[in-house]
């Protein structure tokens, strides 16, 4: 009979990358049968773990390393490390998914009416799916100024000769554009598309001309 060991013991085992073919698998317990074929429970995969144990280390199933309790959460068998390395790599492979995500949970949590400036972060976050930090390098990469006419803008709510810049967004696709000033903002969207934007220029430019005249 065939004797071979619980396949998913051996991926967790500290004796992954060790020749084990030497065990005497046919003394062990026999987990399940098919024909002459016999998949054991490894007592050396067992002895391994409690040894772990015993020296208040756990293993990660990711990463492989024996590590102390502490760098674990409850009942979990991956390490924080590694479970957080996962969770930005779906973020980053995700972020349309995510930034729903975080829409929807975002919504549920009521801002401190009392606290204008909470109110504007939980309304970009919840909206556009941005944090201050992300509404502050946009700023930053503009030039601290409106991204259609270059008037220079504002990130403190209190400054009154240079209001807050806007978010400019799709609403078809919900996806952020860039910050522009108020009346740019609105401009763009009452004119809605460039071919209007254009005809009004075009309108502009031509009595402009007539009136230089």
């Amino acid at each position: 009979m065939n004797h071979q060991p619980k396949a998913g013991r051996c991926r967790a085992c500290t004796k992954l990358w060790e020749d084990c073919s030497a065990l005497p698998f046919h003394t062990m317990p026999i987990h399940s049968q098919d024909g002459t074929d016999a998949v054991v429970i490894c007592s050396e995969y067992t002895k391994a773990a409690n040894e772990a144990l015993s020296e208040g280390l756990k293993k990660c199933r990711q990463c492989e390393k024996a590590l102390p309790q502490e760098s674990f959460y409850k009942q979990r068998h991956t390490c924080k490390a590694c479970l957080l390395e996962r969770t930005r790599k779906w973020r980053a492979e995700n972020r349309d998914k995510y930034l729903a995500i975080q829409r929807r949970s975002d919504k549920k949590r009521k801002p401190n009416r009392h606290n204008p400036e909470h109110i504007w972060r939980w309304k970009i976050k919840s909206k556009y799916g941005l944090s201050a930090d992300d509404y502050v390098a946009m700023y930053e990469l503009q030039g601290k100024a409106c991204a259609a006419c270059g008037e220079p803008g504002s990130i403190d709510p209190g400054d009154k000769s240079q209001p807050r810049l806007a978010i400019d967004h799709d609403h078809a696709t919900g996806r952020v554009r860039g910050l522009l000033c108020g009346p740019c903002n609105r401009a763009e969207g009452l004119l809605k598309t460039s071919k209007a934007a254009e005809g009004l220029l075009a309108y502009m430019r031509k009595h402009e001309c007539a009136e230089s005249i």
